[in-house]
């Protein structure tokens, strides 16, 4: 996966973060990540909100989507008392 990361003081934290999933060295802001599969790609990044976007692949940006619509239909509503 590869992701991009907002800002330059961002990274140090993506990469103490993720660990041994970085493949490579960092270029740019842009970091390289590798995960076994989508469901754990699409949390990881989701934990960091605004300060990572998925930039490939392709399921990883649509599964992060699909999660950000159940998000925004959960909380769009008023709260219901308990």
């Amino acid at each position: 996966m590869v992701v991009g990361v907002a800002s330059d003081d961002d990274v140090p934290l993506v990469l103490r973060v993720a660990g041994e999933r970085v493949v490579g060295r960092p270029r740019r802001r842009v970091v390289r990540l590798a995960f076994p599969a989508l469901e754990p790609a699409a949390a990881f990044v989701s934990s960091f909100g605004a300060r990572v976007e998925v930039l490939q692949p392709d399921e990883v940006r649509t599964e992060l989507a699909r999660r950000g619509a159940e998000l925004v239909k959960l909380y769009r509503r008023p709260k219901t008392a308990a």
